[in-house]
């Protein structure tokens, strides 16, 4: 088990105390061609901009149930899509939902490294924040791709200028997540 007395591989971590259950919903807005297990030349990145989108007409969906029932979630958007399809994103943000970074190119973090992560995240910030008009305080990575051996994602993503990630899965998943790591909300203090 990693997470331990409160550390975790040398970080330190508080749990936030909330005033009580708090449900939180997500989306991650990418396209059918940024899963992660097709390991094809077609949907190679190269490749995007010539593939058929889909992303609008399901995301216009999704809104409209959560309109009918007055639900809000956070929207983790990949970059490359808010660059496609920034009217999109505008939308999201002016039925008054949280617009968060996913990223810009859908790669997992374990595979790129730090310097490539850190492009990608601030490229994706940067993006999203032009579009919106408002700072971006969410990140998620893709595939929840942080696991024990490349927790510095964690510094990397405070360090640009995130408040807070969702990316850290608290069980084993095929592209990351952590077995016994911490399931609530919860502030790292580097030590």
């Amino acid at each position: 088990m990693i997470y331990k007395k409160g550390i975790i591989n040398k970080l330190k971590i508080n749990p936030l105390k909330l005033k009580n259950n708090l449900n939180i919903f997500t989306i991650d807005i990418e396209e059918w061609f940024h899963i992660l297990d097709i390991r094809d030349d077609l949907v190679r990145f190269e490749n995007w901009n010539n593939l058929e989108t889909r992303v609008e007409r399901n995301t216009d969906i999704i809104l409209e149930i959560f309109d009918k029932y007055s639900t809000k979630a956070t929207f983790f958007v990949l970059g490359w899509i808010a660059e496609k399809i920034p009217k999109l994103i505008k939308k999201i943000k002016n039925m008054g939902h949280e617009i968060a970074s996913h990223g810009y190119k859908h790669e997992l973090i374990y595979e790129i490294g730090i310097k490539k992560f850190k492009e990608d995240i601030d490229k994706s910030k940067k993006i999203l924040q032009d579009i919106t008009g408002q700072k971006i305080l969410g990140y998620r990575g893709p595939g929840f791709s942080i696991k024990k051996e490349n927790l510095w994602a964690l510094k990397a993503i405070a360090e640009a200028g995130y408040l807070y990630d969702s990316t850290i899965f608290p069980a084993k998943r095929g592209h990351g997540g952590i077995e016994g790591f911490y399931r609530f909300p919860f502030k790292i203090v580097d030590t």
